[in-house]
């Protein structure tokens, strides 16, 4: 039994797992393994289980490794070796295969150490050498055999000459390996077969004193085409056809030296990745035990390495939390793809840290090992969103604000919606909008939120009076963090004494220059407002002056458009009693017939917005008439044709006037079409019909009912019974019928 040691090249102390090279190495037609230190086989790749003829990979995972050993002090050997060493090359014993027959393996292996210097399992490269051990077997015994199996062996083999160094004799497998011919072979000396830089160490090798039988290690050999290849050499000194002569037998290894550079390279970089990534990547077996963490992982929950892997998943997850992560792990194991969520981690101190979690199954030759995962704090993400949030509700308040001030004239409508924001958004217990009388300049209490008492509603405050007063009275903002300590200051003792505030801030109300009030708002315990937060409670402020300011410009308006209104109407009326006065017979004609046609207009379902312009179209329905002289308006006897068309011209005189003032053009249609007729015979268009606006045609049933009823100069008022019949007869030729019927309903 043979084994080279060579000094680790570095200790790995890190306890995660191999990267998942199984794609890579499961084709390889070497053994590839994974052991403990107590002998549990963890890994195996299928050229392994081929090799020890071994049915599944799991049978074999299911023996100890010892039990592989022909000889159990080979195992022992091997153990001490790797321990001291670390890295074991070429480690030569015989393995029982799963059929009971013994093969001979070369071990290639080397020990992954953890922080406290144990190690925590072997990994290692397994080739089967039994041919060539066969061929070193058949050397021992007679030289027919040896050239029976020199010829027939599967593993390039050649013999040379110690002196010259020429090739005596070469086997098929080396002709067919290195793609030269059996003549050119005999034609060359064995460093033609090596690259020119290898020669120097080659003939310094040759110098050296030999055993009959030894290994030369590992070689780089050229082929005919100019590849090189990576061999591991035996060799053994026979005489040859007279010669001092050198057997050699060469396998070549390339494809495992491949791997194994592969393999270095591979970990390097996933081991720089793994440590060096800011985002915790960590793994966990199928049970939810934390097999590897970095340090990001380490920094994240608090735990030292060592610490985290003692842990499992239900350790570090809130219960709420720990069912979503065994079903992410349910998912992985019945194929689904890689998933992201959230979780709260509990950190070592304690704390909760909202984490997203990105999760792929880690498979070895095919079967789940367990799952890796990336994390990511997402404590300063979940601020950010909490501040737009905030940001966003606070601009929905404004704008909500905006909405109550400029959709209602309800100031204590709009107030009310401020408050409402006030306490959401500022998150304070109470708050209140007091406004100054502008005849007492007293702050008096409009609208309160929050408050347990009525005590609010007694505030009376003098400018300057209090810290509602001082902030009215300065136009600045005042605090106090402690209402307990500021004494006298506050003034409102009951309101304190009923309410416990604790700290107070009160923000003046101004527009446009001038002080409409005081916002204030209360906390019943210790209150640290941020910078933003005390610019939004001046914003609010700033909205409720506006709603203040809107309100009081309104009523202000309002009341100038009703005495604006009042001083047309009263102008009006006045027209009207200069009218009446010139014709003393219609004296008092006027005001009947305008309430009267207000009623009926009414009655008919005329909006009660057009009925303004109702009235003021019956006050003026004669207006036209002082366009006409005194000998036709005020004859006492009956009125020629000429004077009867002059008199016929008063509602388009009526319409002249009236249509250049924009106040009353909307009356217009009484005094210019009251004389129309529904059959068309009427003055002074001849409008039929609908083609009377409805107001004229109402007025025109009540102006003839007080008309004859009237006396006048040519006759004397008709009675009540006559003037009704009349208009009776004249429905559906002078007047709509349908308005006659609603005059006899409303009464007269």
């Amino acid at each position: 039994m043979k084994a080279r040691t060579r000094t680790s090249i570095r200790n790995v102390r890190s306890l995660a797992p191999e990267h998942d090279y199984s794609g890579v190495l499961s084709g390889l037609p070497v053994g590839l393994y994974q052991s403990t230190p107590a002998g549990r086989i963890l890994d195996a790749n299928p050229a392994m289980v081929r090799m020890l003829g071994y049915p599944t990979r799991d049978a074999l995972l299911a023996i100890n490794a010892g039990d592989l050993y022909v000889n159990p002090e080979d195992r022992q050997r091997w153990q001490a070796l790797i321990e001291r060493e670390r890295v074991l090359v070429d480690f030569e014993t015989q393995y029982r295969r799963h059929d009971g027959t013994v093969i001979w393996v070369q071990d290639r292996a080397r020990a992954l150490i953890a922080d406290d210097g144990e190690a925590v399992y072997y990994a290692g490269i397994l080739v089967d050498i039994t041919a060539r051990k066969q061929a070193e077997e058949v050397l021992r015994q007679n030289e027919a055999s040896f050239r029976l199996l020199f010829a027939g062996n599967p593993l390039p083999m050649w013999v040379y000459d110690l002196s010259t160094l020429q090739f005596l004799e070469v086997n098929a497998a080396a002709i067919t390996h290195y793609g030269y011919t059996r003549e050119e072979f005999l034609g060359m000396r064995i460093t033609d077969i090596r690259p020119p830089e290898d020669v120097g160490r080659l003939m310094a090798d040759l110098a050296k004193r030999r055993p009959a039988l030894q290994s030369s290690g590992e070689w780089r050999h050229r082929r005919k085409d100019g590849r090189v290849i990576d061999v591991q050499i035996e060799s053994h000194a026979i005489a040859f056809s007279g010669h001092d002569a050198v057997l050699v037998v060469a396998q070549d290894i390339t494809d495992r030296k491949r791997a194994e550079e592969a393999l270095a390279e591979s970990e390097e970089q996933y081991r720089y990745l793994f440590e060096n990534a800011n985002d915790a990547i960590f793994t966990i077996d199928l049970r939810g035990n934390f097999t590897s963490v970095n340090k990001a992982a380490e920094m994240l929950s608090g735990y030292p390495r060592a610490e985290a892997l003692q842990q499992n998943i239900a350790d570090v997850l809130p219960p709420e939390h720990l069912a979503t992560a065994r079903a992410m792990l349910a998912t992985k194991l019945g194929g689904g793809d890689p998933t992201r969520y959230e979780v709260e981690l509990l950190t070592k101190d304690g704390r909760r840290v909202p984490v997203e979690i990105g999760t792929t199954l880690v498979s070895r030759f095919g079967e789940p090992m367990g799952v890796q995962g990336v994390g990511r704090d997402m404590t300063e993400r979940k601020r950010a969103e909490e501040e737009i949030k905030r940001h966003l509700n606070r601009l929905t308040a404004l704008r909500a604000i905006d909405v109550a001030i400029a959709s209602s004239l309800d100031l204590s409508l709009a107030l009310n919606v401020l408050l409402d924001q006030v306490t959401t958004q500022l998150q304070v217990h109470a708050a209140a909008v007091l406004l100054l009388n502008p005849h007492t300049q007293v702050l008096e209490a409009a609208a309160t939120r929050g408050f347990r008492s009525n005590e609010i509603q007694r505030t009376r405050l003098r400018l300057g009076e209090g810290l509602a007063g001082r902030a009215a009275l300065e136009r600045r903002m005042v605090s106090s963090e402690n209402l307990a300590e500021a004494g006298r200051s506050f003034t409102r003792a009951e309101l304190l004494a009923k309410e416990r505030f604790v700290a107070y801030y009160a923000a003046p109300l101004v527009a446009k220059g001038q002080i409409e009030g005081v916002l204030e708002v209360f906390h019943r315990g210790p209150f640290e407002p941020t910078t933003d937060w005390l610019d939004f409670f001046t914003a609010l402020a700033g909205q409720a002056a506006i709603a203040v300011d809107n309100v009081h410009l309104f009523s202000n308006l309002q009341t100038a458009n009703l005495e604006l209104k009042a001083a047309y109407d009263n102008t009006l009326e006045g027209w009207v009693r200069a009218l009446d006065l010139r014709d003393k017979e219609t004296e008092g004609h006027t005001q009947r017939v305008t309430d009267l046609t207000v009623r009926l207009a009414k009655s008919l379902g005329v909006p009660e917005a057009d009925l303004v312009h109702v009235y003021r179209g019956a006050l003026l329905h004669d207006i036209g008439k002082m366009a006409i002289p005194d000998a036709v308006l005020l004859k006492p006897g009956p009125l020629t044709p000429d004077e009867r068309q002059i008199i016929e011209r008063h509602p388009v005189y009526a319409y002249e006037f009236l249509s250049a003032i924009p106040y009353l053009r909307q009356a217009l249609d009484i005094p210019y079409c009251h004389h129309e007729k529904w059959d068309g015979t009427g003055y002074p268009r001849g409008l039929k019909g609908e083609q009377i606006p409805l107001v004229a045609r109402i007025f025109a049933v009540v102006d003839v009912w007080d008309a004859l009823r009237s006396d006048r100069p040519y006759r004397k008022g008709w009675t009540d019974e006559k003037a009704l019949q009349y208009i009776r007869e004249q429905a559906g030729s002078h007047f709509d019928r349908k308005i006659v019927e609603s005059f006899f309903k409303v009464g007269f």
